[in-house]
């Protein structure tokens, strides 16, 4: 399955650690315009790109609040990249959501394919 909608914060490491494929982890919340808006176009660029695989958090699900505050996530949505169990520098963390964004996105994915 390459798109996971993460339970709680072992299972958001269980997958983002994986050593066989880039994972983007999509931080986000059932109220943001900007992920209600162009989700599709994540999940169709998620699916459509072999070797790649989304997990999804709720930023306002309470396994999730006290890891989302440590790591000074404000904006949602956020993606963070992780290559290889190994987050992304530079250029692993986008944030908002927008059609630039998401050719942004495709780029860098591809950059490290």
């Amino acid at each position: 399955m390459v798109w996971v909608q993460a339970k709680d914060t072992e299972e958001l490491h269980k997958e983002a650690e994986t050593k066989d494929s880039l994972v983007l982890i999509y931080f986000t919340a059932p109220w943001s315009v900007p992920c209600q808006k162009h989700g599709a176009g994540l999940r169709d660029l998620v699916e459509n790109t072999p070797g790649v695989k989304l997990v999804s958090v709720d930023a306002t699900s309470e396994p999730f609040i006290e890891m989302i505050q440590a790591a000074n996530i404000i904006h949602l949505p956020t993606i963070h990249m992780v290559n290889k169990g190994s987050f992304v520098q530079p250029g692993g963390e986008f944030k908002g959501l927008s059609s630039d964004k998401l050719k942004q996105l495709r780029a860098k994915i591809q950059s490290l394919q």
